[in-house]
């Protein structure tokens, strides 16, 4: 059984359920939210709203987008009923529609995200942002931090951390237990023009270290020249330093195959690569595609498309 809660009241979460409605024949799901705002999305597009879908009703109290706190709430009240539920073992995997965390934060001030706070509502030792694309599945090493604290938290002890609990999200999540790493350099061509660089003074140290406890890592590699190489190879998943280093190589050929993965908590978590969508919420414009590919990983446990 898959949860999939609706997130953002106004955003595109309703539409691009509404367009999927042939994908969720594969496997039973519970929907978590507003069901007569999708019924109303449904008459709008045209759908058949079809009369097996289990859902648990939740219900929003904004009548609009000015009434902040409601919608974050709303929100709230989702992953909390998707959360009681997994606890009981009702779902075993969780499909996430886009929030707006600023939103959310109005009711739950330092909200950061579904991956974090699903961490914290499962008492996860970890947590993986994980991105998916057609192409490459890189494993964000630090997430919604400032640049500049970056090489002050990633350092050897959390590098090799952060492989081993990847390796552990690999075979709990994917049973796969020898994963392929490439682990990218933090600095400019990985540090080959400076001597006290990161690289040089304990990643390749640490990596040497890794291959020979058996771990299949390799790097590390210069980020600006990687991607376009490690297309035509076969990595199983890329580690990046880095947020934005991660994401502008997941996005850089559209959201429409991009898929958020949430890998530690007791079951999978994924979500659309996009957000809300508030500029095209309600017209009928909305992809669904990030949304079934999502959809799809949860149904057969694995990151191949």
């Amino acid at each position: 059984m898959i949860g999939i809660t609706l997130g953002e009241h106004f955003g595109i979460g309703y539409e691009i359920l509404a367009q999927s409605l042939s994908h969720l024949e594969q496997v039973p799901v519970i929907i978590y939210g507003d069901q007569h705002t999708f019924a109303q999305t449904c008459q709008r597009l045209s759908i058949s709203t079809p009369s097996l879908l289990r859902w648990h009703q939740i219900d929003c109290q904004a009548a609009s987008k000015d009434q902040k706190e409601a919608r974050g709430q709303y929100v709230l009240d989702q992953l909390s009923q998707a959360m009681a539920d997994a606890k009981q073992g009702i779902i075993e995997g969780l499909l996430t529609c886009p929030i707006d965390k600023n939103i959310v934060r109005t009711v739950h001030p330092g909200f950061d995200g579904h991956t974090s706070y699903l961490q914290q509502q499962t008492n996860s030792n970890y947590s993986i942002m994980l991105m998916r694309n057609k192409d490459f599945a890189i494993v964000v090493g630090t997430q919604h931090i400032p640049l500049r604290e970056v090489a002050r938290i990633f350092t050897q002890a959390y590098f090799e951390q952060l492989v081993h609990q990847t390796l552990d999200a690999f075979t709990r999540h994917f049973r796969q237990p020898a994963p392929r790493l490439a682990i990218l350099g933090i600095n400019p061509h990985a540090g080959e023009i400076d001597p006290e660089a990161e690289e040089k003074k304990w990643m390749q140290t640490s990596i040497q270290k890794l291959q020979a406890q058996g771990i299949q890592i390799q790097g590390p590699f210069p980020a600006d020249s990687f991607f376009a190489k490690a297309r035509h190879q076969n990595w199983d998943a890329i580690i990046s330093p880095y947020h934005d280093q991660a994401l502008i190589a997941a996005k850089y050929n559209g959201l429409a195959d991009v898929v958020n993965i949430t890998l530690g908590l007791p079951f999978l978590r994924t979500s659309p690569g996009h957000g809300v969508a508030y500029d095209i919420a309600g017209q009928g414009k909305a992809d669904a595609s990030s949304f079934q590919t999502a959809l799809n990983i949860l149904i057969q446990q694995s990151l191949s498309f």
